[in-house]
């Protein structure tokens, strides 16, 4: 159930996304960097991406170099990854 707080913020935290530059440019990069397969994928063919992710990460870092980053990893149960 959404807060009734968040509901209200959505219009702006939307035009912020679309609006401000650094915001366009991150996007820009990701779907740039997506065509070389550099933004993420199953984890058991994550050894083939290691560079082109690892070079995605320090461009996305350039670009936020005033902001806190952080990088997300999703392990599905059913990856194979936690046996």
């Amino acid at each position: 159930m959404l807060s009734c707080r968040f509901v209200p913020c959505l219009p702006f935290q939307l035009q912020h996304l679309v609006g401000d530059d650094i915001c366009v440019q991150v996007y820009d990069l990701f779907k740039a960097e997506q065509k070389k397969a550099a933004t993420g994928g199953f984890v058991g063919t994550a050894h083939t991406r290691l560079n082109n992710e690892a070079a995605y990460q320090r461009k996305a870092e350039t670009l936020l170099t005033d902001e806190n980053c952080f990088k997300a990893m999703v392990v599905s149960p059913y990856s194979g990854f936690n046996k």
